[in-house]
């Protein structure tokens, strides 16, 4: 019973060195989604395309913000309508960049672009703009790809 009480012990230990919400937010299946599809992406580096898919879902990332925001209907206010807009606008220019830039600098600038969208989707955690689910995939969803880009580039 000592050796069960101090393997216990043992395993309370380490799980308190973990932070519950970061416990909290594992056990989320859309998490797990997110993680699944942005490894799929580390596993496949190929070349990138300026005018390719991973350029034109960052803005359109940024629309479902935009849809989703008006169609829950939840204080769909001016100032929520203005900083949904400006986030497709700022989303769509870097899309943009990419494809007048050097295509290894569009490639930086598109996953720079990823980065910026993890921090606008975790500022949108409080599920008024779009439903929580939406912000446990889109975060690791959006910084593992901004990964998958840069080692692609330095390949």
């Amino acid at each position: 019973m000592t050796d069960n009480g101090i393997e216990l012990t043992a395993r309370q230990d380490r799980r308190d060195h973990v932070h519950p919400g970061l416990t909290a937010t594992l056990r989320r299946p859309a998490v797990h989604l997110g993680i699944a599809l942005g490894v799929l992406n580390l596993l496949d580096l190929g070349r990138f395309e300026p005018a390719g898919f991973l350029t034109w879902l960052l803005p359109l990332l940024a629309l479902c913000y935009l849809v989703l925001g008006v169609a829950r209907r939840r204080r769909t206010t001016r100032e929520i309508l203005t900083r949904q807009s400006a986030g497709l606008l700022l989303f769509t220019v870097i899309a943009l960049v990419a494809l007048v830039v050097d295509a290894t600098i569009g490639q930086y600038v598109v996953a720079a672009g990823y980065l910026a969208h993890a921090a606008w989707d975790y500022a949108h955690r409080d599920g008024r703009v779009v439903p929580r689910w939406f912000v446990d995939f889109c975060v690791p969803f959006d910084i593992l790809i901004a990964a998958s880009l840069v080692l692609a580039a330095l390949r």
